[in-house]
């Protein structure tokens, strides 16, 4: 699929603000805005192809249909499809200026600088440090 049709554009736009609203109160646009749409649709389009599938996802995932069963349809019919709509819509969502300042971020990229994290209970990683290793150790098998 090299290119969305106006009707499929329609659909997954109409879906993806359905799966992010927008919420006026907080300032904070939806999922369906042009420019965080627009930013999805470049970042699903990778090599001038859109994900295999994508276009029988959206015919599939009727308008019609409760929001919670467009996601059900698109998840379980359309799985790898799906979680690479998934991926994208977070990626550009939280990429949007007006998104960070509503959540009260500074408006920048993570790095160089970083974000301070609280300091947390090192307890709480007692039962991953418990369970012990979890990978075959190469030295073993071949030595």
């Amino acid at each position: 699929m090299a290119e969305l049709t106006e009707i499929e554009r329609n659909s997954l736009k109409a879906l993806v603000d359905r799966m992010i609203p927008a919420d006026e109160a907080c300032g904070i646009p939806g999922a369906g805005d042009t420019a965080i749409f627009d930013r999805l649709v470049a970042a699903l389009c990778t090599d001038g192809q859109f994900p295999d599938g994508l276009g029988a996802m959206i015919a599939a995932c009727s308008q019609d249909e409760p929001l919670e069963q467009q996601i059900n349809c698109a998840r379980n019919e359309h799985a790898p499809v799906f979680q690479a709509l998934t991926t994208a819509l977070a990626r550009t969502f939280y990429r949007d200026d007006r998104v960070m300042r509503a959540l009260g971020m500074e408006v920048r990229a993570p790095y160089p600088k970083g974000f301070e994290i609280a300091e947390g209970d090192w307890s709480l990683l007692a039962p991953v440090r418990e369970r012990g290793s979890i990978w075959r150790d190469a030295r073993k098998v071949n030595g």
